[in-house]
């Protein structure tokens, strides 16, 4: 209802669940990193907001990385007016993602 959203993970049998992201933010599309160590990549967008606290719109998409062991987070892309959404980042580093132009002013909806 308030225009965010977070990432969790779940138990393997769904006893528990602990958001690892939070936020004025939509994050999503997380993808396990490959490499050493508990890493998520995913896409987060800021939530902007009117006068009266509802959401208005988000901005562009940047690429995050959380390191769930040491709850450290990074962005590791980011452009001025481009989405940058659908992360996977490689063993070796390599980092994919899709980009596409970010539509100032658009509606943060329920999809």
């Amino acid at each position: 209802k308030d225009g965010t959203a977070s990432i969790a993970l779940m138990s393997a049998d769904a006893t528990e669940i602990v958001e690892i992201t939070e936020g004025e933010s939509q994050d999503g599309a997380p993808s396990w990193a490959m490499g050493d160590g508990r890493r998520v990549v995913y896409h987060s967008a800021g939530v902007g907001r009117d006068a009266a606290g509802r959401p208005t719109g988000l901005g562009p998409a940047e690429i995050h990385l959380i390191d769930i062991d040491r709850a450290e987070v990074q962005t590791i892309a980011s452009e001025p007016s481009i989405d940058l959404i659908s992360p996977r980042l490689l063993e070796d580093g390599t980092l994919y993602y899709i980009r596409r132009p970010w539509l100032a002013g658009q509606r943060v909806g329920f999809w």
